[in-house]
């Protein structure tokens, strides 16, 4: 594996890419989908000034003596697909060190000289690579992997056993709805996920085991597809989903999230401009209170800047920073941009969450209230009274709903509500649920 990082390593520094449109190179059942304009990114290509100019003007120079060229001027742009395989659930077993992965590709698109840089990787020691021709192609094997150029403009590597497949794919462009072409066009950084007949094959596969909480994958049933792009000054995330119900679930879900996040962080920053006025000058000389002024407000303006949308089955979720904050969704700071999302999700997700547990919980205990009710009712009208009941008793075909102590079949809040009775309902008995108790005491 370490030996595969490094060839990727060097490739990816060795090839400078002129064309940027790979779009036609994925083939149609392509599970995720990446692609990356590295000319954005700092550490590749973009301006150079200063000490940073200087620190690497020497090893620039020396790449360019031996491969002809300029990273900060050529260097393009890197893009790769995964298909999934439930069946491949060994990471030591199979050809590809990445569980459930079945095949996998990449591609380097742009202008250069094979010839120079076979040279320069067969020299490498240690790589143990081998360099040949496949077909006329200039190509590059290490292990289970292949590399070939498929011409001056394109570098394709993957599975030996698939590269036939990676380098002349069956495509029609079909993996991406046409609602995300423009954006996968103009973007920097573009991620797909296929969720339905993609991830979903791995989730239901045995081999896996999901960890995960009920709502996470009451969240992905209800998806088909999920992208992450940057557009101009915006991070965005679009949820295609299986049905407009589900679509509105996912937005009501962010919505809610938006807003216990933007009252947590408010909630927070009270507190903390309580602190700063009752602090010493040593307090706040430490760095302490600075940071994590600046961290809310920051968390801030990312929150008022999230606009949500639901249009159809879609949902389309967009980060707007204000003019002040919009350099941090530039290429070059997409990760620092994607770590604050992060840390907004982790601030927002948790408190929604329990909101949420908490609503459930009372619509439960209001169902128990109105079980036990109807029973107390029935006893009252029956000679022969019920001492206890089932689950079914409380449902649309249950005695209760038949002879109009319940108005309808009690509807539960959450999936393992069952509800039954806790000792003699004649006298002190209760009604428990199996997931949330009995009702507490007042």
């Amino acid at each position: 594996m370490r030996k595969i990082c490094i060839l990727a390593l060097f490739l990816l520094i060795g090839f400078p890419l002129y064309s940027s449109d790979n779009s036609n190179l994925f083939p149609d059942n392509s599970d995720v989908v990446v692609k990356i304009d590295l000319s954005k990114l700092a550490i590749f290509g973009g301006e150079k000034t200063g000490l940073f100019q200087e620190s690497s003007a020497e090893i620039e120079k020396k790449i360019e003596e031996k491969t002809g060229m300029v990273l900060n001027r050529d260097l393009r742009e890197l893009s790769f697909f995964m298909i999934f395989d439930a069946k491949k659930n060994d990471p030591n077993g199979g050809a590809i060190p990445i569980p459930f992965v079945g095949n996998i590709g990449a591609f380097l698109s742009g202008n250069f000289v094979p010839e120079k840089l076979l040279t320069e990787i067969g020299a490498e020691k240690g790589l143990n690579i081998t360099c040949e021709e496949i077909a006329g192609k200039k190509a590059v094997k290490f292990q289970n992997f292949t590399g070939i150029f498929k011409d001056n403009q394109t570098f394709c590597m993957g599975l030996t056993e698939n590269i036939e497949q990676i380098v002349n794919p069956k495509v029609s462009s079909k993996f991406l709805p046409s609602e995300l072409t423009s954006a996968f066009d103009n973007s920097s950084v573009f991620v797909y996920l296929r969720v339905q007949g993609g991830l979903e094959k791995i989730i239901n596969s045995p081999a896996y085991k999901f960890n995960g909480p009920p709502q996470a994958m009451e969240m992905i049933q209800k998806l088909k597809a999920v992208s992450i792009y940057n557009v101009e000054k915006s991070l965005s995330l679009s949820l295609s989903c299986i049905d407009e119900a589900g679509a509105k679930y996912l937005k009501d879900f962010f919505e809610n999230a938006k807003i216990a996040a933007s009252s947590n962080i408010e909630l927070r920053l009270l507190e903390l401009n309580r602190e700063i006025s009752e602090a010493s000058l040593v307090q706040l000389l430490k760095p302490d209170m600075r940071t994590q002024k600046l961290i809310l407000t920051l968390l801030k303006a990312v929150v008022a800047g999230i606009k949500i949308e639901n249009i159809g089955s879609t949902v389309a979720v967009s980060i707007l920073l204000p003019s002040e904050l919009s350099k941090y969704l530039v290429p070059e700071n997409v990760l620092v941009t994607a770590a604050v999302t992060g840390v907004l999700a982790a601030v927002a997700i948790p408190n929604f969450r329990r909101a949420r547990e908490e609503a459930r919980k009372k619509a439960c205990y209001a169902n128990m209230r109105v079980i036990l009710g109807a029973t107390e009712m029935y006893n009252m009208d029956h000679s022969v009274m019920k001492k206890s009941l089932n689950d079914e008793d409380v449902r649309q075909s249950g005695e209760l709903v038949k002879e109009g102590y319940l108005k309808s079949g009690v509807t539960s809040p959450e999936p393992g509500c069952k509800y039954f009775s806790e000792g003699d309902l004649t006298g002190n008995g209760q009604i428990r649920c199996t997931v949330h108790g009995t009702v507490p005491n007042p």
